[in-house]
C-alpha cells in the first residue's frame, strides 16, 4: 500500500511471454543476500542470562522438596485416621493433600513461565522461521504459470 506494487502482469509482458525470467523480475525481491546461506542457523552468540542457569536446576528441585515435605506432613499428619478410613473418606483426604501440592505446581508453572524466557523462545521460533522462509519459498515457487 506504500507504493510497493504486488501485481504480477499476465499478457504481453508477463510470464507467459517471457516465460522464467519475466516472472522472476515481477517478485519481490529476497531480504537476504545471495551470499547468505540459508542452511547456516543464525547465531547472535549470547548465552542464556546467568540468573536463568540457576533457576532451571533449583526452581524444580525447590518444588519436589515443598512437595515430598507436605505429603510428610499430611501422612504424619493423618496418622491416626489412615488405618480407618473408609472407602468414602478416600475422596476427601485426596482432595485435601492435592490443593496445596497444586498450588505449588501452578507457581512452579508460573516460575518457569516468565516473560523473558517466553520472549527467548518468541525470538527462538521467528529466527527459525526467518532462516527457513527462503528455502520454502524456493521450493513453493511455481515453475511455469498457467
Amino acid at each position: 500500500m506504500a507504493g510497493d506494487t504486488r501485481i504480477i502482469p499476465f499478457g504481453a509482458n508477463g510470464p507467459e511471454a517471457g516465460g522464467e525470467a519475466a516472472f522472476e523480475s515481477a517478485s519481490t525481491p529476497s531480504p537476504l543476500p545471495e551470499s547468505v546461506s540459508v542452511d547456516v542457523p543464525w547465531d547472535v552468540g549470547e548465552a542464556e542470562p546467568e540468573d536463568a542457569a540457576w533457576k532451571s536446576y533449583v526452581l524444580p528441585a525447590l518444588a519436589g522438596i515443598a512437595i515430598v515435605a507436605w505429603t510428610g506432613f499430611y501422612l504424619w499428619s493423618q496418622s491416626a485416621v489412615l488405618g480407618s478410613v473408609s472407602l468414602s473418606g478416600v475422596p476427601a483426604m485426596v482432595s485435601q493433600w492435592s490443593v496445596p501440592v497444586l498450588l505449588v505446581v501452578a507457581l512452579w508453572l508460573l516460575a518457569m513461565r516468565s516473560s523473558r524466557r517466553e520472549a527467548a523462545r518468541f525470538g527462538d521460533a521467528a529466527n527459525a522461521l526467518r532462516v527457513r522462509a527462503p528455502a520454502l519459498k524456493r521450493a513453493c515457487r511455481p515453475s511455469t504459470a498457467n
